[in-house]
């Protein structure tokens, strides 16, 4: 498939999204680009200490209706393409 790099909010989400209960997400955030349960408590951490964060994220799942399948399909590529953006990050 092709990889496309997006900047742009991302929100932090407690709960698995799906097309069943994304509508009033994308009502209230209609520019947030994704949701994350994980690096949304570090930025959260960083930003009280006053120190520089940035959160690269492969997204192996989008909200459809198939979410769940395509997170297991998806995974090992979201993952290669993340460490991909972090080492020409560093580069």
């Amino acid at each position: 498939g092709s990889a496309r790099l997006r900047v742009g909010q991302m929100l932090a989400g407690s709960s698995f999204v799906t097309a069943a209960n994304v509508a009033d997400t994308r009502e209230v955030f209609p520019a947030a680009l994704s949701t994350d349960m994980e690096s949304t408590a570090l930025a959260q951490v960083a930003a009280g200490a006053g120190v520089p964060f940035i959160s690269v994220r492969g997204v192996s799942d989008l909200c459809g209706p198939e979410a769940g399948q395509d997170f297991h399909i998806a995974v090992e590529e979201a993952a290669a393409r993340s460490a991909a953006v972090v080492l020409a990050l560093l580069g």
